[in-house]
């Protein structure tokens, strides 16, 4: 069971409280503090004591193509832990990268971090999803973008992901073709259309701060392949019309549009959570 508490509420009533400051939400669950970093930009967490603190840092996804376009990948994805010292560390959540509004590639997504003694983590952002004519490549991230091919002889290749973060965004080697994107669990289909799932290993965190989706973060956006495509679990966007966006706070990348349509998404931004034992 979960205690949502803000900040000028802590120590009434004889209730616990957090012994660090700093996110846009803190909450006891199970014997921990989370405190939930999900507005983009950079903030501050500061520990009033030297304790180990857990982290999952999640970077924003990737925009998506325009023109039998890729799907955005997935932000990069890291957990672990620390010793905090009782001083300033410095927070920040990437934003999602635009999905391209004429023929060509997306942007990709902006990097998350965590800095300060004894903590160096940077995620990278998605890469963008392909477009435009010929078979172009998508960009390489956190977890790669996908792949097109739009009137070439041979298709283009998936973006890399980063190593321990991500997986290559999908290949394209069928002519009007848009592949999907990565994710932090799997690499993008060749040409396919469904975006790469993300993980569900901080299920615990997601339910505990509302945050993810359905447990998952970091899934990958569709592609365009003959028909539309859903995005992967852990927040990726799914296609009609036109390229739908990432989910917010879970660095899941944007979906292609449709045909020579463009994607009008972008990709999720990314989160940050620490924790450490009450």
């Amino acid at each position: 069971m979960s205690f949502g508490y803000q900040v000028l509420g802590f120590g009434s009533g004889g209730a616990p409280s957090p012994s660090a400051s700093g996110g846009d939400s803190i909450v006891l669950s199970d014997g921990y503090w989370y405190h939930a970093f999900t507005s983009t930009g950079s903030a501050s967490f500061v520990p009033e004591t030297s304790r180990t603190v857990e982290y999952l840092v999640v970077a924003g996804g990737g925009g998506g193509g325009h023109s039998y376009p890729g799907g955005g990948g997935a932000g990069g994805l890291l957990g672990g832990s620390y010793s905090a010292t009782a001083s300033s560390y410095t927070v920040v959540v990437g934003a999602g990268g635009a999905s391209a509004l004429s023929a060509g590639v997306g942007s990709k997504g902006s990097n998350s971090s965590l800095t300060g003694t004894n903590a160096s983590i940077t995620c990278i952002g998605g890469g963008y999803g392909a477009g435009g004519s010929g078979g172009v490549n998508g960009g390489s991230g956190g977890s790669g973008g996908g792949a097109n091919d739009y009137n070439a002889a041979s298709g283009g290749t998936g973006g890399a992901g980063t190593a321990g973060q991500g997986n290559k965004g999908g290949d394209t080697d069928t002519n009007f073709t848009g592949a999907p994107g990565g994710g932090a669990g799997a690499a993008g289909q060749d040409d396919g259309k469904d975006g790469a799932d993300g993980v569900n290993t901080y299920s615990t965190w997601a339910t505990a701060t509302g945050t993810g989706d359905n447990g998952y973060y970091a899934g990958g956006g569709c592609g365009y392949n003959a028909g539309f495509g859903v995005g992967g679990a852990g927040g990726g966007g799914t296609n009609g019309v036109s390229g739908g966006s990432g989910d917010a706070n879970t660095g899941g990348g944007a979906a292609a549009g449709s045909g020579e349509g463009a994607g009008t998404g972008t990709g999720g931004s990314g989160i940050v959570i620490l924790r450490y034992a009450v």
